[in-house]
């Protein structure tokens, strides 16, 4: 970094992923890498990377390995030298997934399944360029090649990492009996203590019942919308109410057969976007990789949201009249169904959960390319759950998981019986 800075090796001009505000002013490399003591850290380096020579690297694990040395970890830091230049080759994914492998206390994992690369399209790349104007790095490409095009066809090449996260994943299968202490330290929801505000923005009368537009504060600086269907008739015996969960937000919630269950059975249903859905809907990619930059883990927020929204649910000044806070569901489809599970098994006031159709254990999402949203993937979960684990954490309350082959509508009706005929 040190020498992408000062432009060394390069055409005039420097990686921006490398330009972090005030980081230099801050400290240097060898202390930024040093602050993840004492976890282990292995750098893999090219031997032969004009833009970052190797000379930078060895200067920058060296003064990391003082303060590993300080804190008694001397072992933990590495740097693995391997050929080649300037990009993530085969020798660099090699190497990476060797010492990943390492760390976990896995065998090394086996070869990649071979790729075939399509000759660049520039005459010098990058990853050979001097500053010299007759080794500069070639800015024109040919016309009939798009920009970066490397590759035929589309290839999973997550295989290696995937093995590794499997042979992981079943390490902690055994022995894993989490308490709810420690799902909660790992969710580590914060609904405001002083209530969540809920407005009523619209009031209307539906073919059956009567449907109203909330907008409902439900912490700092962060404002839901939904849309809470009621039914049309008051009676000793009031209804139920569905929190239905999904990723096009209250839209994509009302619209699915899991709440045309709901309604045909006389519940109330309350639709919400949760952050980063429907009227705030903004890239799951993007999103998830932000709140984690934030340290706001996405999932965690979201399960936040729908504490709030059972809380605001059991403090409404009409609930009593108008549902059972009693008797209070929370469903969502896929991913979704993992954020009403955890809710469910945080709250009591949750009276039963279900996913799906999703998955019956974390472990089915550890594909090469999955299509889930990153939100699947919290930071440590399996090491401290899985979907079985929760269903036993909300006993004796009724939490169903449901495999990929589940229906909706069925999933819903299912949960719904049960808490009915337990009523």
């Amino acid at each position: 970094m040190r020498d992408a800075a000062l432009g060394t090796g390069w055409d005039g001009w420097v990686d921006l992923c490398n330009q972090v505000p005030r980081l230099a002013a801050t400290a240097s490399m060898g202390m930024v890498l040093g602050a993840a003591a004492p976890s282990r850290v292995t750098v893999v380096h090219a031997i032969d990377d004009p833009p970052f020579p190797i000379a930078g690297a060895r200067t920058v694990v060296r003064d990391a390995a003082a303060v590993y040395d300080a804190l008694g970890a001397g072992d933990r830091p590495c740097l693995v030298e391997v050929t080649g230049g300037h990009g993530l080759h085969a020798h660099m994914r090699t190497a990476a997934a060797s010492a990943l492998a390492q760390g976990l206390g896995l065998p090394a994992p086996g070869a990649e399944a071979p790729v075939v690369l399509l000759a660049s399209p520039y005459a010098v790349t990058h990853d050979i360029a001097r500053a010299d104007p007759p080794l500069a790095q070639t800015h024109v490409r040919e016309p009939a090649r798009l920009p970066g095009e490397a590759l035929a066809a589309n290839v999973d090449t997550n295989a290696v990492i995937v093995a590794i996260a499997r042979a992981r994943a079943e390490q902690l299968r055994h022995g894993r009996e989490p308490s709810l202490a420690q799902l909660t330290a790992l969710v580590a929801p914060h609904v405001a203590p002083a209530g969540v505000r809920g407005v009523v923005t619209n009031h209307v009368v539906l073919a059956e019942g009567f449907g109203q537009r909330l907008t409902l504060d439900v912490a700092a600086g962060v404002t839901l919308d939904a849309v809470f269907l009621l039914p049309s008739e008051w009676s000793d015996a009031t209804p139920g109410v569905l929190i239905a969960l999904d990723e096009r937000g209250k839209a994509g919630a009302l619209a699915s057969a899991g709440v045309a269950s709901a309604r045909a059975r006389g519940w109330a249903v309350l639709a919400p976007d949760l952050r980063g859905t429907g009227e705030s809907a903004a890239g799951e990619f993007e999103l998830a990789t932000a709140a984690w930059l934030l340290d706001r883990d996405l999932l965690a927020s979201r399960v936040d949201d729908v504490l709030a929204l059972v809380q605001w649910l059991s403090e409404r000044y009409s609930t009593g009249q108008q549902i059972n806070a009693r008797r209070i569901a929370v469903w969502g489809p896929e991913a979704f169904g993992l954020v009403a599970l955890l809710a469910a098994a945080l709250d009591e006031r949750i009276a039963g959960a279900a996913s799906g159709p999703f998955a019956e254990s974390l472990e089915e999402l550890l594909v090469e390319s999955p299509a889930i949203t990153p939100m699947a993937f919290p930071f440590a979960a399996l090491e401290t759950f899985d979907l079985a684990d929760l269903t036993r954490l909300g006993l004796p309350r009724r939490l169903h998981v449901v495999g990929p082959r589940g229906d909706a509508a069925a999933v819903v009706g299912s949960l719904l019986d049960a808490l009915e005929a337990s009523a």
